[in-house]
């Protein structure tokens, strides 16, 4: 029977964790550049940016200051 090296089983678990960290910060930057996209585009068609407050649960003002840059 051979057994396993405890510091290389530690090690392989960390880094199952820290590779699931990198993938949900990967998802959140797309999910972030698509939202960003995705309220240029409605604020390019005359969507208010009290609709887009309102779609996203925040205020007017939130939403502006979020977007500003946009």
């Amino acid at each position: 029977m051979i057994n396993a090296d405890p510091a290389q089983e530690t090690r392989t678990v960390h880094e199952s964790h820290l590779q699931a960290i990198r993938d949900a910060r990967d998802a959140l930057n797309a999910a972030d550049l698509r939202m960003r996209q995705t309220v240029h585009e409605a604020r390019r068609q005359g969507v208010t940016w009290q609709q887009v407050g309102d779609t996203l649960g925040t205020t007017r003002q939130s939403a502006q200051e979020r977007f500003r840059d946009l």
